[in-house]
């Protein structure tokens, strides 16, 4: 266990990870139709690392873990959302299919 945290936070911690991230693809996709696909990207990535850096690395109690999840939930919504459309401004439309997964498998790859 991580600093006497208990099996329970770790099997209920999905569902504040999981919820957010319905948020985390929607309004992120509608603020890049605004301000550029790769310029939201960015925001969302420098935002995930600040919310890891913030509470994930010095969080010591449940609730430290459960806020952690629900704000990196919404963050890391964009990385899945963003990525097609990311995809399709920079591939041509006869090699969309084969260059989208290959930029998955090689986000997944990372991380």
């Amino acid at each position: 266990m991580l600093r006497g945290t208990g099996n329970l936070i770790f099997m209920i911690n999905t569902r504040p990870l999981t919820s957010p991230s319905i948020f985390g693809r929607i309004i992120p996709g509608i603020l890049a139709d605004k301000f550029g696909r790769f310029n939201m990207q960015v925001v969302m990535s420098f935002l995930a690392a600040a919310i890891i850096l913030a509470l994930a690395l010095p969080a010591s109690g449940n609730v430290a873990f459960i806020v952690f999840s629900a704000l990196y939930g919404f963050a890391s919504g964009a990385f899945v959302s963003l990525l097609p459309a990311q995809c399709a401004y920079i591939s041509k439309l006869s090699k969309l299919a084969s260059e989208q997964e290959s930029y998955s498998r090689f986000s997944h790859l990372l991380g």
